[in-house]
């Protein structure tokens, strides 16, 4: 992705230049056309008519050769979104053994990963279990490397150092297919499918058939009452204006995200800050009602704001990359760390 955001920087840089030079010239050749254009009308070569008729030809033949130099430098820019996409589709898929994880146990082997390009490593020689059935949450400041660990456990990324384990077996040897089987993920930029409810909830499990018990008790779950809303059409309400449907307000579509990772058949689910938009009150009922329902089943909370992370049975406080702490609330709030200052900040968020 840093990789793909330079090359674009450094395109949209040469297409930049690439249109001055082409305004420049355009506007030097103007320029030299009506000053010899006014240089004959004056020495009596051309009539004054001739000189109205060429220059508004001369204008018009002129703003043509502006837009052609606009397109020009717009397809310039737009053109590495075209390359990396074209590479993206060619790259080589990530291979591995195709094994069954029965118990989603997870531990982490002075674990460290760095962006591509990056001098700096985003996280550093992290340590720590998540135990089957426990619920977690990984707390911390913006830019900690929450968002990262998370990537780290569900497959998405390999380490650059260390090892991963998912019930014993190394994510580095297993397949993408083996490790996501049975993980269920709400990310903070959860997926707007312009699709109707049905839709958006099932897209999560399509491999299995349509349960509409199952639908409807997803989004009991996740506390999203279409018949309150008046869905006219109920679960064949298309979410989208664009489509002749409805659309709904951040925290409605934030619900209809976390009734989709219910859906899916999994044994630990993650919630990755997807209600970082909504009040920190509103966002506490939410994990409240995430963590009874998650009981028995593995699950991770992923949140700057302390109050949801009371909740967990475990919190991991990260800091510029690293593991600050690890404990329960009282435990943490007793020796009186990172995580007790972040919290005493946030208290009067929960009063």
């Amino acid at each position: 992705m840093l990789l793909f955001c330079r090359e674009q920087l450094k395109t949209t840089r040469k297409s930049e230049f690439v249109e001055l030079g082409l305004r420049i010239v355009s506007l030097s050749v103007f320029i030299l056309t009506l000053w010899l254009l006014f240089h004959y009308l004056i020495i009596g070569t051309i009539s004054i008519y001739v000189f109205a008729v060429v220059f508004i030809t001369i204008d018009q033949l002129f703003n043509y050769s502006d837009y052609i130099g606009y397109s020009i430098g717009d397809i310039s820019r737009k053109s590495p979104v075209v390359q990396n996409t074209m590479r993206f589709l060619h790259m080589p898929e990530r291979q591995g053994l195709n094994v069954k994880i029965t118990n989603h146990y997870i531990r982490f082997m002075n674990v460290s990963y760095r962006y591509p390009n990056m001098k700096k490593n985003s996280i550093e020689n992290l340590n720590f279990e998540i135990n089957i059935g426990e619920t977690v949450a990984i707390v911390g400041e913006n830019g900690a490397g929450k968002s990262t660990v998370v990537k780290l456990l569900t497959g998405l990324y390999l380490p650059t150092e260390g090892i991963i384990c998912i019930d014993g077996k190394d994510t580095q040897e297993i397949s993408p297919k083996s490790i996501y089987c049975g993980i269920s993920a709400v990310f903070q930029k959860f997926q707007k499918y312009k699709m109707n409810l049905r839709d958006n909830i099932i897209i999560s499990e399509t491999n299995v058939a349509i349960n509409e018990e199952k639908i409807k008790q997803s989004l009991d779950k996740s506390n999203f009452n279409f018949e309150m809303l008046n869905f006219t059409d109920g679960l064949d309400t298309m979410l989208s204006r664009e489509f002749d449907g409805i659309d709904l307000s951040g925290g409605q579509w934030q619900r209809v995200a976390i009734g989709r990772s219910f859906y899916r058949n999994h044994k630990m689910i993650i919630l990755d800050e997807p209600t970082s938009s909504i009040d920190p009150i509103e966002e506490t009922r939410i994990y409240k009602q995430f963590v009874s329902l998650s009981k028995n089943k593995t699950a991770i909370i992923v949140t700057h704001r302390l109050g949801s992370a009371k909740l967990a049975d475990r919190i991991i406080v990260m800091k510029q990359g690293r593991i600050d702490d690890i404990g329960c609330h009282d435990q943490l709030m007793q020796r009186k760390g990172l995580y007790h200052d972040m919290y005493i900040a946030q208290a009067k968020w929960y009063k």
